[in-house]
């Protein structure tokens, strides 16, 4: 494990990295590094890369269909560009988070690949076009989907209906049109009032009365 989260290390990271073999959790989180990933990290378990200036990825040197890695957090940088399409080769991720970067383009459908472990799927706050692919056929653990202000459109994948472990849902500030979605009470759970007035979430029906009734205070 190495872990230096919430310091002021600054700079790119250090190609001599790859010296640490037996490497499978990193923390870097909330630095001031930036420049390219290298590719020698996608073989870890858990990565963590959040709230730095990382621009650009190193091309995975090494297949990875064998890779492990659970945990892959790459939100609040400055990377850019089109859906980094060897993500799809991660097949046991339970988290991802791309959140507030500046990738555009289309979601791939190859996402399905990583849907079997997915807990956790956080992409808002990019420019992704196009329509949110029907990938979600075999998401049965996946609890959290998140793609608000994107500008995806469409109508909402009939495959979300597998998510029978989905508690947020969140959708908001894109240019999807369709019939409200009812057909989503029978996944969404109501757990907790959020903390903070959500703008607009697909949230199931039975869920309406305590988010009328929060932001009405």
């Amino acid at each position: 494990m190495l872990d230096l989260h919430n310091n002021s290390f600054i700079g790119p990271i250090p190609i001599s990295i790859s010296h640490l073999v037996n490497l499978s959790y990193l923390d870097l989180s909330n630095n001031d590094l930036e420049g390219t990933v290298p590719s020698c990290l996608w073989s870890l378990t858990v990565m963590k890369l959040s709230h730095n200036s990382f621009s650009s990825f190193r091309k995975p040197s090494k297949v990875l269909d064998q890779a492990e890695m659970r945990v892959l957090g790459l939100d609040s940088n400055s990377f850019h560009g089109p859906f980094p399409h060897w993500i799809c080769k991660l097949s046991s991720l339970q988290l991802l988070d791309l959140s507030n970067n500046s990738f555009s383009g289309s979601i791939p459908s190859c996402l399905r690949n990583v849907t079997n472990f997915l807990q956790v799927l956080i992409m808002g706050k990019n420019n992704f076009s196009g329509t949110l692919p029907d990938v979600f056929v075999n998401a049965v653990y996946l609890n959290t989907l998140e793609v608000s202000r994107n500008r995806l459109e469409g109508k909402l994948p009939k495959s979300l209906i597998n998510c029978s472990a989905m508690e947020f849902l969140n959708v908001e500030s894109n240019n999807f049109k369709d019939k409200f979605p009812y057909w989503l009470g029978f996944i969404v759970k109501c757990p907790h009032p959020p903390i903070k007035p959500i703008t607009w979430a697909i949230i199931s029906p039975p869920c309406l009365d305590w988010v009328s009734k929060f932001k009405s205070h």
